[in-house]
């Protein structure tokens, strides 16, 4: 994130920051959006199922692993805060 990569995005979001650009993405969005309906869904067969399908085995494993991914994640957002609001040049 710090590498200089917005000497990449920079010129690219300024590029799809227009009337047309916009007008682009949004036909392609629904195209896709409604070609998502229209693909065929694949019957697999030994798919893997769990164990549990209990109200309480869900909410378990949501909590578990936001809880895992919030311990992990913070210090890594803060690094990158802290890295960001330095206005390190890329090379350093």
């Amino acid at each position: 994130m710090m590498l200089g990569l917005d000497v990449i995005f920079d010129p690219i979001a300024n590029a799809l920051n227009n009337h047309s650009a916009r007008l682009v993405m949004t036909i392609v969005r629904a195209i896709l959006f409604v070609g998502s309906w229209l693909v065929p869904k694949k019957k697999t067969s030994g798919s893997l199922k769990p164990k549990s399908f209990s109200i309480g085995a869900m909410i378990a494993l949501g909590f578990t692993t936001s809880l895992l991914e919030v311990a992990t994640a913070l210090p890594y957002f803060a690094a990158i805060g802290i890295l960001t609001s330095n206005h390190l040049a890329f090379y350093e």
